[in-house]
């Protein structure tokens, strides 16, 4: 077999075919060539190909969605608003936000993993910098044991945590792992589990909804999340159907969604100039600092807790080193 064919470098190797296997074979490489290297249309362009070998034509077009996060949201935040409340959805990004050990489980694969790779987008202008895996498999639970923030997605709690209420989740995993060969816990009090079809929370906490403080200045948000998640479930539901391929109207309601949290989260950072100190010792590199004192001295009693707990996670550290770079 010659080590180029049509235009295509493969791997000298030794292989005995016939005239017709060859030529099989060597239309098959030709096709991949081409489809390889097909010109990657404009946003809402329709492409053609053609397969010779084959003598199979199939067309698709483009997505309008340039922005990786906005086409993620179009088709994975319409499952996300159907599936949860908004109550949920502000929860879950306290969570992510404060860097706790998140995991998230429902036995849809296709909806849980729609819900978890919606909440990373709704993060902007933030970034999430820990541990993401959409679906980890049951045989690897022994994972949920490092000691790193994550958000994680299971298909079923994992063992020794199934059939658990969350009133007694604390008191029987103590016991579970009293009488084991090692009697620590591995889930501490940054271990949240929340069951997406029971809508229930299983957390080391007395109250589950004490594990992080309420997101800030939240109320504009919620009245504003609140109307297009109840836009976005009416039209869902005359639809009747679950919004697996999202209509126009599902994607121009998410889109406003996400540009909604996009601008609270701004928000958060918009005067975070005014609290910065810069020391000018070397005027070629001067060095400047975030003083988070005098930022928390402006915030109201219930949010300081947030707000102190934030600036010492990572997402906040990068989204700052962005700023002071």
């Amino acid at each position: 077999l010659p080590s180029t064919c049509a235009g295509i470098r493969t791997r000298k190797s030794l292989l005995p075919l016939s005239q017709a296997e060859y030529s099989c074979f060597s239309d098959l490489l030709t096709t991949l060539y081409r489809y390889y290297h097909l010109p990657i249309g404009a946003p809402g362009q329709l492409v053609h190909f053609f397969a010779k070998s084959s003598g199979t034509s199939f067309s698709f077009r483009r997505s309008t969605v340039d922005d990786e996060h906005d086409g993620i949201i179009s088709f994975s935040l319409p499952i996300t608003f159907y599936t949860l409340s908004p109550k949920w959805i502000f929860y879950i990004l306290s969570l992510i936000l404060l860097e706790k050990r998140v995991v998230l489980v429902h036995r849809n694969i296709r909806i849980l993993s729609s819900i978890l790779l919606s909440f990373i987008p709704l993060l902007r202008p933030f970034s999430y910098q820990s541990v993401f895996i959409t679906i980890l498999p049951l045989k690897m639970a022994e994972f949920l044991s490092a000691p790193v923030p994550y958000l994680i997605g299971m298909l079923s709690r994992p063992d020794p945590l199934r059939g658990y209420h969350p009133r007694s989740f604390r008191s029987r995993i103590r016991k579970h792992f009293s009488q084991s060969e090692n009697p620590v816990t591995p889930y501490g009090e940054d271990f949240v589990l929340i069951d997406l079809e029971r809508e229930e929370v299983l957390t080391m906490h007395e109250n589950p909804w004490n594990v992080v403080p309420p997101l800030p200045r939240n109320d504009a948000l919620q009245s504003c999340v609140s109307r297009y998640f109840q836009e976005l479930l009416e039209y869902t539901v005359e639809l009747q159907s679950y919004p697996y391929q999202p209509s126009p109207r599902h994607r121009s309601l998410t889109q406003a969604v996400s540009l909604s949290f996009e601008k609270y989260f701004a928000s958060w950072v918009s005067d975070l100039p005014g609290h910065f100190v810069r020391d000018f010792s070397i005027k070629s590199e001067p060095i400047t600092v975030f003083v988070p004192e005098t930022f928390l001295a402006q915030e109201a009693g219930e949010d300081q807790a947030f707000f102190d707990a934030f600036f010492n996670t990572q997402i906040f550290r990068c989204y700052l080193d962005g700023i002071l770079l």
